[in-house]
């Protein structure tokens, strides 16, 4: 394997996006007589609307991703000027999403050649600006019905350790739900790294950008932030809080993200070279944090991919796959009328065959609360322990002996910080083992800031 082709496949598992979720209490009000009920009706409506005005904009909402997408309640614009108002009179819905990282190694003594990894100097490691578009088709009788669209500029520094940057059409689809939400549809143009695994840190975008993530599910195939490819999902809720969520698309090309955007530049090709079909199945049991009951999200998936990866050893063309499980839970529930608050924890587990993959091993622990300070109900202190193992046959196929190291670990507290509607700030620390699997580098000591936008 050619070393651009290498570094263009690792760099481009590290492109993610990420999503936040809001709470909204509803009310219900009894009628006394038939002849009230509109009446009755109405005010109820004109009191849910007065509780969370923002409800009807939310509604139209970005649909089909497991982390639910970010309220238009939490925006800087919110409904500035009556923009949001006057668009979902006619049915159409936005939201501006801007997620932004830096990090720097305070313990570095300069970069030797090409930056090795991400801190080695004040990297700019991190930078998606999106913007979202729905509307909604029940405006022509499509109940549950939606199309949707989204745009991704990429402005990230170190392209050969974080991916292209780039501008792109990165969604455009449509999606449906049947029977009240016990079948979803989704099918059109998207990347799956938010619609399955549910990988942030608190399952949110505003407050989970600084935890690690797996690099595996998008080394195997997944598309990420900025990449989308052709892809259906289906899936099965049950009214006891389990689910089924299954999926083909056609996989990012095994080459790289390079190679991808080569052939694919505006991100709307059906298919590319060396590509094939890509399944997705994930089993999980989603229990929603409420004044009864604890949060508890449950998932065990797995990926396989049709295309034709090339073996490290003898240059062979194989398969790829590999599976995860991951399980969060919440601890302690303080207020009952803001049930999401508390301490939660969670597990993760990735793996993938050592023949044609980088990346074989992930493990995470991660304990995080939110709303713990008074004052401050949103909230997010975390603390994330993770572990990546390398594939050896991979490493060996590439570097010259003693040149690499086969693990790489990390550490890392953060504390993400709502300044106010749509704005997060997010200071950290960190320490790195390996930080660079090739070359080699000693440990590095990492301060972290993220600023996550939306608008």
């Amino acid at each position: 394997m050619k070393t651009s082709k290498r570094r263009s496949t690792v760099a481009a598992a590290v492109l993610v996006a990420m999503t936040a979720s809001p709470f909204a209490a509803a009310q219900d009000t009894d009628t006394a007589t038939t002849a009230s009920t509109g009446a009755v009706d109405a005010a109820q409506t004109d009191a849910e609307a007065d509780a969370n005005p923002f409800a009807r904009f939310d509604a139209i909402g970005l649909k089909g991703w497991m982390t639910p997408f970010p309220s238009t309640g939490d925006t800087i614009l919110g409904d500035a000027g009556g923009i949001r108002s006057s668009l979902a009179d006619i049915g159409f819905g936005f939201l501006g999403l801007s997620v932004n990282n830096i990090m720097y190694d305070v313990a570095n003594d300069g970069v030797r050649g090409t930056q090795a990894y991400n801190g080695e100097k004040l990297t700019y490691n991190v930078g998606i600006q999106s913007i979202f578009a729905q509307y909604d088709l029940g405006r022509l009788g499509l109940q549950g019905g939606q199309l949707f669209g989204a745009a991704t500029l990429l402005t990230h520094q170190a392209e050969h350790l974080n991916g292209p940057r780039d501008f792109r059409l990165t969604s455009l689809g449509y999606y449906q739900s049947f029977a009240d939400g016990a079948v979803e549809l989704k099918v059109g143009y998207f990347d799956n790294l938010q619609e399955y695994a549910g990988m942030s840190v608190g399952g949110s975008i505003t407050s989970g950008s600084l935890g690690p993530q797996s690099r595996i599910p998008v080394q195997v195939g997944w598309g990420a932030a900025g990449f989308g490819t052709p892809a259906l999902n289906m899936t099965f809720n049950s009214k006891r809080d389990t689910y089924l969520k299954v999926g083909v698309q056609r996989s990012m090309s095994p080459n790289g993200f390079d190679a991808e955007l080569d052939v694919n530049g505006d991100g709307l090709r059906f298919d590319v070279p060396d590509a094939s079909a890509l399944y997705t199945g994930e089993w999980g049991y989603k229990r929603d944090p409420s004044a009864q009951a604890r949060s508890t999200w449950f998932r065990v998936g797995g990926i396989y991919n049709t295309s034709d990866y090339t073996r490290f050893i003898d240059g062979s063309k194989v398969d790829n796959w590999a599976a995860y499980a991951a399980i969060d839970h919440q601890f302690t529930q303080p207020n009952a009328d803001m049930p999401f608050q508390g301490v939660y924890g969670g597990l993760t587990i990735n793996r993938a065959p050592n023949e044609q993959n980088f990346f074989t091993h992930y493990y995470e622990a991660r304990i995080y609360g939110i709303g713990l300070l008074p004052n401050r109900p949103f909230d997010l202190v975390s603390v994330v322990a993770s572990y990546n193992g390398l594939s050896k046959e991979a490493l060996g196929a590439s570097f010259a002996p003693g040149t690499y190291d086969s693990e790489m670990m990390s550490l890392v507290g953060s504390y993400a910080y709502r300044a106010r509607a749509g704005v997060y700030i997010q200071p950290g620390v960190g320490v790195s083992v390996n930080p660079s699997f090739a070359p080699k580098r000693g440990t590095a000591y990492h301060l972290y800031l993220a600023a996550t936008l939306l608008f």
